[in-house]
């Protein structure tokens, strides 16, 4: 991801939503289909949400597929095609719910997990603010997760741990976004939340805040900046010690 698409993701500024309708947002949302087997729907779907910048195929073209494949993980793959236009125009939860969420679930997959990159992060951590009961894991690459009042909140607090929202928590406040985080990196049940991002992420400060109140073994920090390279290594990671490959494997199994 280019810096100019990085600055592109930090759609919650005023200016980015006042030219939303530049941007395309089709309907319904499209999403690349990569299936564990010909033979018919595995019990595990993983949903892919890309960048500010990336295309749904940028997940198969960084090795990301490849890589799930090589380990034999018996998960289909659904790589939606959530581009900047859908969260310029707020139209994001509305058409990734009935368009790409509510169909993998009349489906019958009984596991889903939620992979979102960058601005994708924040897409999926918004999205499971909401509805993370649909989910057994979310796995954010990176995530842009907002700025401003919130996050010194959460710093002068002393960490997310110790932090409370205060104020009422609005459906679009950041608050919302924070204190679900704050409950899913506490929690034992699913949806089970991870974080992956490379040590020098230009984001850094802000994932730190979300970090610190995961366990060690949530995390996934190898060495670099924000980009594609850096997320493969802390996604193989993801897949050889997460929970994932276990919940995949077991069905397969039954």
């Amino acid at each position: 991801m280019s810096r100019c698409a990085l600055l592109a993701s930090l759609f919650l500024l005023p200016a980015c939503r006042m030219f939303g309708f530049l941007f395309p947002a089709p309907t319904p949302m499209q999403a690349l289909r990569y299936p564990a087997s010909p033979a018919g729907r595995a019990p595990c779907l993983l949903i892919f949400l890309p960048g500010g910048g990336d295309d749904a195929d940028a997940f198969a073209k960084a090795g990301f597929v490849d890589d799930l494949r090589a380990r034999h993980i018996g998960a289909d793959v659904e790589a939606a095609a959530a581009t900047y236009g859908y969260y310029a125009k707020w139209t994001f939860p509305e058409r990734f719910g009935g368009d790409i969420v509510e169909p993998a679930v009349a489906h019958g997959y009984r596991h889903l997990w939620m992979v979102g990159v960058s601005m994708g992060g924040f897409g999926a951590a918004d999205f499971a603010t909401h509805h993370s009961d649909l989910f057994d894991g979310i796995f954010l690459l990176a995530p842009y997760l907002g700025e401003g009042p919130v996050l010194e909140e959460i710093r002068r607090a002393g960490g997310l741990r110790a932090w409370t929202p205060g104020a009422a928590v609005g459906e679009r406040d950041e608050r919302a976004l924070w204190f679900w985080l704050k409950n899913a990196a506490a929690s034992a049940d699913r949806p089970a939340l991870y974080l992956g991002a490379g040590q020098a992420d230009s984001m850094r400060d802000t994932q730190q805040l979300l970090a610190a109140a995961l366990p060690a073994s949530r995390l996934f920090h190898p060495p670099g900046g924000h980009d594609w390279p850096v997320w493969r290594r802390a996604w193989a990671d993801f897949l050889d010690t997460s929970d994932l490959a276990t919940r995949c494997a077991s069905e397969k199994k039954e």
